[in-house]
């Protein structure tokens, strides 16, 4: 979680589905702290945390139509792994994948989130 003052402007919520993966609800940043790195560093918090704990994967599930969250997640190594879901009539979810193998082990690999 993430803070402004006494307000909060991210959060990330972690699910564990087995014992190697592990289901990661979509990340939030509050629209007025957006392009300050506050989801960035939240992502990289997540996955050096989940690697740390031995979780050889990372999933969660994007919106099709939402092409500015997919754009995010993509940006940083996560790959939409063909697995989809209907949510409702009209909308369709994309299950994303991502190794947190490289984050074992690494002081810094916080800092390289993003980096091939």
């Amino acid at each position: 979680m993430t803070s402004e003052g006494t307000r909060i402007s991210g959060d990330r919520v972690i699910r564990v589905r087995r014992q190697t993966s592990a289901n990661c609800a979509p990340l939030y940043v509050a629209p007025l702290h957006w392009q300050w790195g506050l989801g960035k560093r939240l992502l990289a918090a997540s996955l050096h945390g989940l690697a740390r704990m031995t979780f050889d994967t990372a999933t969660l599930w994007v919106l099709a139509v939402n092409r500015r969250t997919r754009a995010f997640y993509e940006r940083f190594g996560w790959m939409p792994d063909g697995c989809e879901k209907s949510v409702n009539l009209d909308m369709t979810e994309i299950r994303y994948r991502i190794s947190t193998r490289r984050w074992s082990g690494s002081a810094n690999a916080r800092n390289h989130l993003g980096s091939p």
